[in-house]
């Protein structure tokens, strides 16, 4: 980006920070309301007299120290490739010292560098993001050509986490078509078997994930290598095939035994890998598989579910309430996984009048922001709730709920 267009960006930014009215600035910096626009927009090439009265109207230090500069640019750069290696403890140590110099950064040259990189880092820790978003769109066909592809790679995954499957597909395919840096077409793969997992394409899913596979073996980037495996893995436990999983479970676990994994990612394995136990029907190797898990298993929240319904089918009553009521007081749980366990906790006492008012409340909400494992469960369990009554238009209604899924 040129000179012209890093100050439209930094004025931009600042004036709508300060909540001032691009008529207010305008009148005082003697301008235009139109000039001050095309200024704003990288337009006008304004003399530095102009310049000056808007850095002093907004209070803008502009910061030209080449030193200082370099070094952030560096740091800016080592967040983005945290991000892309799945090093969350890097990513955020080095985004929250940048944070600490943000109005600094807003005020130099590197003003699109830092907002592209505060940009990945709130979409990969899931925060909202529209407004940043909004504020660099203008600016988006002067990127340079590694700026803009990173700005869309980050646009594409927050349409991914808002659900926005098709924009998100397009957005990545574009990119594909494009050419991107090498450091990011792995993570396109990824991210696009991704979609095509949940919109239910094994095939394209594993496609995907199988290239995305070999590049990040290619790089040698094994904690993205171990990602991918698990998202096949799961990919065949989502569609029933739940053999191959255990395969790759398999292999999966040997990585987390010779590898320095955070505690999280293992986690993960394992849970997952107890999530397809219990699709075969292996109690006895999901609470295996759950008590492999280290602390902070917090972090997951199907944790508790897995080991609730895991001692439930092993019919360890006592164990099962003694867990129910500590995971429960914890006060940590998100609200379907809360009411999970006390569904749980009614489905043995077969009091069905609780445990029909218990699904109809988790169904309010997941009809509308359920994923398909919390559909198919708690419609099964409706079946098998109206089947025991002998209401079987009712149970026949949530049959053909699981099998519109």
């Amino acid at each position: 980006m040129d000179r012209y267009l890093i100050i439209a960006l930094i004025i931009k930014r600042k004036r709508q920070d300060l909540g001032y009215k691009a008529e207010y600035v305008a009148k005082l910096a003697n301008i235009s309301l139109s000039y001050l626009s095309m200024i704003e927009h990288g337009t006008a090439k304004p003399n530095e007299q102009i310049l000056s009265n808007l850095f002093k109207i907004l209070e803008i230090e502009y910061n030209e120290d080449q030193t200082w500069l370099e070094n952030h640019r560096l740091k800016i750069n080592n967040v983005h490739k945290a991000i892309l290696d799945y090093d969350v403890e890097k990513r955020n140590n080095i985004y929250n010292a940048l944070i600490k110099n943000e109005e600094e950064l807003l005020n130099s040259i590197l003003v699109a560098d830092f907002l592209i990189m505060k940009l990945g880092y709130l979409v990969t820790v899931g925060k909202e993001c529209d407004s940043l978003i909004r504020l660099l769109e203008h600016h988006t066909n002067k990127f340079q050509s590694d700026q803009y592809n990173l700005y869309a790679y980050y646009l594409g995954v927050n349409y991914k986490n808002k659900l926005d499957l098709k924009m998100a597909k397009d957005t990545f395919i574009s990119l594909l078509d494009k050419g991107v840096q090498l450091t990011l077409l792995p993570m396109i793969y990824y991210q696009l078997g991704q979609i095509e997992n949940r919109l239910n394409d094994e095939l394209k899913s594993f496609s995907f994930n199988d290239q995305a596979y070999k590049l990040f073996m290619n790089i040698g980037n094994m904690r993205r290598a171990i990602q991918v495996l698990s998202q096949m893995a799961l990919t065949y436990t989502t569609n029933g095939r739940y053999k191959q999983a255990e395969l790759i479970y398999e292999r999966l676990i040997d990585h987390t035994k010779s590898m320095n994994l955070s505690k999280l990612e293992r986690n993960i394995i394992y849970n997952n890998a107890s999530l397809n136990a219990i699709k075969q029907g292996d109690f006895d190797h999901s609470l295996k598989l759950l008590n492999q898990l280290k602390a902070d298993s917090d972090q997951i929240p199907a944790f508790y579910f897995n080991k609730a319904w895991s001692l439930y089918n092993k019919k360890s009553y006592k164990k099962l309430m003694e867990f129910i009521n500590f995971s429960q007081d914890c006060g940590a749980l998100d609200r379907y996984i809360n009411d999970c366990l006390t569904l749980i906790k009614y489905l043995c006492s077969t009091d069905d009048q609780k445990i029909e008012a218990t699904l109809k409340k988790i169904e309010t909400y997941i009809s509308k922001e359920g994923d398909y494992d919390a559909k198919e469960f708690i419609y099964g369990q409706f079946v098998e709730l109206y089947q025991r009554q002998h209401q079987y238009k009712n149970a026949f209604k949530y049959s053909m709920l699981i099998n519109s899924l």
